[in-house]
């Protein structure tokens, strides 16, 4: 059974921004990179024993593949290897380092995982493309010794359970788990992985990426959800649905093995997907803050005003009910009237403060930066060295969503940017201007997982000219968005 990729946002989100969860990530990953994925690594190899990983008519299976022996599971293929070659062990050891110590790049995907708050990433790969992807200075735990280590407050680990090489590639620090022999032992000869791990999976929520139920490796995540015949904590697997008649049937029966040891599936058609959703992950982690643009369309400033307060009267609930959510602007009229409106209602309850509501200004030496005259004393302004370009894309970027109440060609420019940062945008359609457009153009195109896709009829209402009906629905969006 899978679950849609909003429903893994909203239910997994606030476990990587409050630090709780841990991620758990294969191969699959790594192959974006440029390496080759276990079948293409350990086949050449395996032909000098008359053995192939690939079956016959495989797009990469070689001309002489039919007149050798097709074995499917690779771990076993290669334990063979390592028992009919001479110098099996070192061949196939030194095969897999040089070729994961090539001169490849992490991927996005792997960017994107390393950028989310959690404490702990375990994966099976013997590569360095995570320590290499990592904003910070993690900790690479790749020996049990390392494992029984003090964890460092703040600081992230890396737990290669499956070996690693060295910090310059040149050798290994703990040699690989490969062979059939190599898994099955690996509990024993690895206990303090295996109970580690398992504690993770029964303390923690877990996503795993980066695997297919053909990955060798992907017997740890069946093994500890048979093992466990129903964990208390919720874990997650991005995986991708196969084409196959038969090949959709064995993922069907694996995903429900899976979903009733807690492991909800989130299935994507193609890799490139993946990435997509992790960034709109790391999205759903950033602070809470929306960004508000916009201006009047129609050149009726009081009817616009108005209509912007009763904007902010709508969203002092979400500002009452969630006290780490922040409105930040360029001090635009649609940001200042929704302001005004939010404090009006905030400050009689004593829930007013100031500090919530950003208005950025560029500095401009000898004056105030060109910060226009408030109506009210609202909010705090906050002036900045960047070019406005520049002071745009912080701050939309460090936004968890956007919201447009009318607006012209500036907003247009705005909603563009938020749109390649892949930051939500919520059209106040019943405004007009821009925020109608994007509206039109979101409706008659929703991508995937945006918030016109997922909640239709509710978007629909964005644009009802009854102002109330507008409001409610804006409201409701606005908490799906943020993940408030």
């Amino acid at each position: 059974m899978s679950i849609t990729e909003a429903e893994f946002l909203r239910e997994f989100g606030p476990a990587v921004e409050y630090g709780e969860a841990v991620l758990f990530v294969g191969s699959g990953l790594s192959s974006g990179a440029g390496l080759d994925g276990w079948a293409d690594l350990l086949d050449p190899l395996l032909e000098q024993i008359g053995v192939t990983a690939h079956p016959t008519g495989s797009p990469n299976a070689q001309s002489d593949a039919g007149s050798r022996l097709y074995v499917p599971d690779l771990p076993l293929a290669a334990e063979y290897f390592v028992r009919r070659a001479p110098g099996g062990h070192d061949r196939l050891h030194e095969a897999i380092r040089a070729h994961i110590t090539r001169d490849v790049s992490p991927t996005e995907s792997q960017r994107l995982l390393m950028q989310l708050p959690v404490p702990e990433v375990w994966t099976t790969n013997y590569d360095r493309l995570l320590e290499q992807a990592a904003v910070d200075d993690p900790k690479v735990v790749v020996s049990e010794t390392e494992l029984r280590d003090v964890v460092e407050p703040g600081r992230k680990r890396i737990i290669k359970m499956h070996g690693g090489v060295t910090a310059d590639g040149s050798d290994w620090q703990v040699r690989p788990i490969i062979t059939r022999t190599d898994f099955e032992r690996y509990d024993q000869e690895h206990p303090l992985y295996a109970d580690r791990l398992r504690a993770t999976f029964l303390t923690r929520p877990m996503l795993f990426v980066g695997f297919g139920f053909q990955d060798p490796n992907v017997e740890v995540l069946l093994r500890l959800a048979r093992t466990i015949d129903a964990s208390p904590q919720q874990h997650f697997a991005i995986m991708r649905r196969p084409a196959g008649e038969l090949e959709v049937r064995q993922h069907e029966l694996r995903a429900e093995d899976l979903s009733n040891s807690g492991v909800q599936i989130v299935e994507v058609s193609n890799h490139s997907e993946v990435t997509g959703i992790l960034r709109r992950l790391v999205r759903r982690t950033k602070a809470p803050r929306l960004f508000v643009t916009g201006s009047d369309p129609n050149e009726d400033e009081a009817n616009f005003n108005a209509m912007a307060q009763r904007v902010g009267d709508m969203l002092s609930r979400p500002m009452r009910d969630h006290r780490n959510l922040k409105i930040v602007s360029l001090a635009g009229p649609a940001a200042l009237q929704t302001s005004f409106g939010v404090a009006t209602v905030l400050r009689p309850e004593g829930n007013y403060q100031a500090e919530r509501f950003e208005f950025h200004f560029r500095h401009k030496s000898g004056d105030r930066g060109g910060a226009p005259p408030h109506d009210e004393r609202v909010g705090s302004l906050i002036f900045s060295p960047l070019r406005l370009q520049d002071l745009r894309t912080s701050l939309i970027d460090g936004s968890r969503a956007m919201l447009v109440i009318g607006g012209g060609a500036r907003t247009m420019e705005e909603v563009r940017l938020a749109q390649q940062k892949a930051v939500p945008v919520l059209p106040f359609a019943h405004a007009g201007g821009t925020a109608l457009e994007i509206w039109e153009e979101m409706s008659g195109a929703p991508e995937d997982g945006s918030i016109a896709h997922e909640y239709p009829e509710t978007f629909a209402r964005l644009a009802d000219q009854e102002l109330t009906v507008a409001l409610a629905a804006c409201e409701q969006l606005i908490l799906r968005a943020l993940g408030v």
